[in-house]
């Protein structure tokens, strides 16, 4: 994790001095992951949040993997207790409009159904709204 953190590190200083700043969202998803992984889901929450109102700020779904950065910050508020499920509608919407631009349904099926985490996504979409 140490070894991951000072390369999440490098990538997100690479991706501030970007235009545009993928790279720093991606390494704010990864320290997200990393915090969790060390049991520090507080700092887990700074990074999620930072990360995902930098897509929110955006809005333009663009972002390849929007539904991911989402579904972290989803996650990470969770494990403090937080309502994360804001979060999880976002990255749910992203997502399902994502899928609306794929013409074939072979292949939106596939991406909805044939990637892990679009199929958890929808998953825990589904539960918490029939719940």
């Amino acid at each position: 994790p140490e070894r991951a953190d000072k390369l999440n590190d490098a990538a997100f200083a690479i991706g501030e001095t970007a235009s545009v700043h993928y790279g720093s969202i991606y390494a704010l998803v990864n320290k997200t992951r990393i915090a969790l992984a060390a049991g520090d889901p507080a700092q887990a929450v700074q990074f999620a949040v930072e990360a995902a109102n930098r897509v929110r700020a955006r809005d333009t779904l663009t972002l390849v993997r929007e539904e991911q950065v989402l579904y972290w910050e989803y996650c990470a508020l969770q494990a403090v207790g937080q309502d994360g499920w804001p979060s999880l509608a976002d990255a749910h919407r992203r997502l399902m409009i994502a899928a609306e631009r794929i013409e074939s349904p072979a292949m939106r099926q596939s991406f909805l159904e044939a990637v892990p985490l679009h199929r958890l996504i929808k998953a825990l979409y589904c539960d918490q709204t029939a719940a």
